[in-house]
């Protein structure tokens, strides 16, 4: 019995040790479970950083790229004007302008639009805001124009009419006989797949430049050039006088025009601060939910 009272004394006195040895196994286990969910949360999280810090990433360059490309065109425009060159010379002249003296063919007029009017005509045209306020729309008056000292005829973007003015613009307004013009080679334009297409067939009906197609609805080669008409001028005095703007309702594109985006740089930076605070706001409450 004597033996028996000292392995009961045993067994208790072991008892706490065992106790807590067990606890810390089942602690230990705890503790991995918790471990893995935290490093899955944090992977997790990690997906919506990465994808906010590209997308900054992403705005930054378009950023950069954006004002070397207005840089550029700037650097070109500033230049002065040059000669009309050769035909099939116009891909070489870039966004340089160009002065061309000849005659208009007012019997092939092309209207694209409806349009809004060229951003240099509206006030506060930075960035998205390039629709007039009063919603006015109107169209491109895209016209044959023969180069006097070359022959070569090419299609110029005469400028921008209000819809209720473009059936009374007069073949004056528009610039009869010889006239003078400062002219730059015209942006392509791209329509988006959801974008109401072309229909030359119907008056009216251009909604983008499409320089193949408006040149054969012309009766045109389709590798005729398409340049936008900045200023107007004709020699007063029956042509004797000195050249001076011609008065029209019509409203042509300025430099300004030619290094206006859409979305200009400042809109990307903004877009870059954006999703780059959005990334790091993101990582330090990963940080503090998962790891602090």
């Amino acid at each position: 019995e004597s033996m028996r009272l000292g392995a009961l004394v045993r067994g208790l006195r072991r008892f706490p040790t065992r106790l807590a040895a067990g606890a810390g196994e089942a602690g230990g286990k705890k503790g991995g479970e918790e471990g893995w969910r935290k490093y899955a949360g944090a992977g997790l999280f990690a997906i919506p950083i990465a994808a906010t810090a590209y997308l900054g990433n992403w705005q930054r360059e378009r950023y950069h790229w954006k004002v070397n490309v207005i840089e550029e065109n700037e650097k070109q425009l500033a230049l002065p004007p040059c000669e009309p060159p050769a035909k099939g010379g116009w891909g070489d002249v870039g966004q340089r302008r160009v002065g061309v003296e000849g005659t208009f063919d007012m019997n092939n007029i092309v209207k694209m639009g409806p349009r809004s009017a060229p951003a240099s005509s509206m006030p506060n045209t930075r960035g998205m805001a390039m629709k007039p306020a009063s919603g006015v729309t109107g169209f491109y008056l895209i016209i044959p124009f023969k180069i006097k000292s070359t022959g070569d005829t090419i299609l110029i973007n005469r400028g921008w009419a209000e819809r209720s003015q473009i059936e009374h613009i007069t073949e004056v307004e528009c610039g009869k006989g010889l006239v003078s013009l400062t002219v730059v080679p015209a942006k392509p334009e791209k329509a988006s797949s959801m974008a109401i297409q072309n229909d030359p067939s119907r008056d009216g009906f251009w909604f983008t430049i499409d320089p193949a197609a408006m040149a054969q609805s012309a009766g045109l080669p389709r590798d005729t050039v398409v340049c936008d008409c900045l200023d107007v001028q004709q020699k007063t005095r029956g042509g004797k006088g000195p050249l001076e703007t011609v008065k029209s309702p019509i409203k042509c594109k300025q430099i300004s025009d030619r290094t206006n985006f859409y979305v200009m740089p400042e809109t990307h930076l903004a877009y870059c601060a954006t999703w780059f605070g959005l990334s790091a706001a993101m990582t330090v409450g990963t940080y503090i939910r998962f790891f602090r």
